[in-house]
C-alpha cells in the first residue's frame, strides 16, 4: 500500500523583471494618493477661466521678465555671460519685494480657490514634511540630470554660470535672500496655485501636469534647449505635492537649494547629502509599502 504524500510547492522565484515591475507598480500606487483634499467636479466655464486668469496674471507679474531674458539668451540675441550678473542693491531689493508680492497674491488666490472648492487645508505631519524635504532635492537632481543628458546626447548648446565675486556685503546678503525667495514664490505660485486652482475648477491631473511644466520651464531656458528636461522636475513636484501635501517642505527645499549655492563646497556637499537622503527615503518607503501589501495578500483566506 502506497502512502499519498503532498510535496510542498516551492515558492515562486522572483526575477529581476518581477522586482522592477513591483517597484514600478508601487511607485504608481504611491503617486496615485491624493492629499490635496480637492475633489474634481463640474463647474461653470467662468470658474475655469478665472483659474487660468489667476495663473496667467501672477505669472506675468513674477516671471515675464525672466522668460524674456531666458528666450533672448536661448536664441542668441543676447550673449550668455560667463558669470551670473550680480546686479545692484536696488535691483536685488526690487526682486525681493516683487517675490514677496507674488507670495502674498498666490497665498490669497490659493485660499480663495480652496474656499470655492469647499476644501480644507490639508496639513502634512512633521514626519511627512521631514521625508518630503530631501525627496524634493532628488526631484531637482533628476530634472537637471535629464536636462544635462539631453544637451549631451543631442549636442545642444548649453550655458553654465559661475557666481561672480561680490565685494559689497549688503549686496551679497540681498542676493542670497532674493534667490532664496524663489522657494516660496515659485512653489506657491507655480505649484500650489496651479494645482489648487485647476483642480478646484474641475480640470484633470493631466491638465495640471501640463500647466505646471508650461510655467516652470520657460524662465529656465537660459540654460539652453536641454532645459526642456526640467519638465521632469515640474512633474515630480506636482506628484510630490499631491502625494504628501507638504508644501512647506517643498518651499524650504527650493529655498535652501538656491541659498546653498553661495556656500561653495560646503553647499554642494549638503546638496549631495540631501539628494542621497531623498533616495534613501524613497527606497525605505517603497520597501515598507511593498512588504505591507505582500503581508496583507498572504493573510487573505
Amino acid at each position: 500500500m502506497t502512502e499519498n504524500t503532498t510535496v510542498p510547492e516551492k515558492p515562486a522565484r522572483t526575477t529581476l523583471r518581477d522586482a522592477l515591475r513591483q517597484i514600478r507598480d508601487e511607485i504608481a500606487a504611491q503617486f496615485a494618493i491624493d492629499r490635496t483634499g480637492i475633489t474634481r467636479r463640474e463647474v461653470p466655464a467662468r470658474a475655469k477661466a478665472a483659474a487660468w486668469a489667476a495663473i496667467a496674471g501672477i505669472y506675468l507679474v513674477g516671471w515675464s521678465e525672466g522668460v524674456r531674458v531666458a528666450v533672448v539668451m536661448l536664441l542668441g540675441w543676447t550673449p550668455a555671460p560667463d558669470t551670473w550678473p550680480t546686479g545692484t542693491v536696488a535691483t536685488a531689493t526690487a526682486g525681493i519685494v516683487r517675490q514677496i508680492a507674488v507670495v502674498l497674491m498666490a497665498a490669497a488666490l490659493i485660499w480663495a480657490f480652496r474656499r470655492y472648492a469647499g476644501a480644507e487645508v490639508q496639513r502634512a505631519t512633521w514626519r511627512t514634511s521631514v521625508k518630503t524635504f530631501p525627496v524634493g532635492y532628488l526631484a531637482v537632481f533628476i530634472g537637471f540630470t535629464l536636462a544635462g543628458a539631453l544637451s549631451t546626447v543631442f549636442g545642444l548648446p548649453s550655458n553654465e554660470f559661475d557666481l561672480a565675486p561680490i565685494d559689497d556685503p549688503l549686496l551679497h546678503v540681498l542676493n542670497i535672500v532674493n534667490d532664496g525667495m524663489a522657494g516660496p514664490s515659485e512653489e506657491l505660485a507655480l505649484l500650489a496655485l496651479v494645482v489648487v486652482a485647476l483642480r478646484a475648477t474641475g480640470h484633470s491631473w493631466t491638465v495640471v501636469l501640463i500647466a505646471a511644466i508650461a510655467v516652470r520651464v520657460p524662465f529656465h531656458l537660459y540654460y539652453g534647449w536641454g532645459a526642456i528636461g526640467l519638465a521632469a522636475w515640474a512633474l515630480l513636484m506636482v506628484l510630490l505635492y499631491r502625494r504628501t501635501g507638504a508644501i512647506v517642505a517643498l518651499i524650504l527645499e527650493h529655498a535652501t537649494f538656491n541659498m546653498l549655492t553661495y556656500a561653495g563646497a560646503i553647499g554642494w556637499s549638503l546638496k549631495l547629502i540631501f539628494t542621497l537622503s531623498g533616495l534613501v527615503v524613497v527606497g525605505v518607503v517603497l520597501t515598507k509599502s511593498i512588504a505591507q501589501r505582500e503581508k496583507a495578500a498572504a493573510e487573505k483566506p
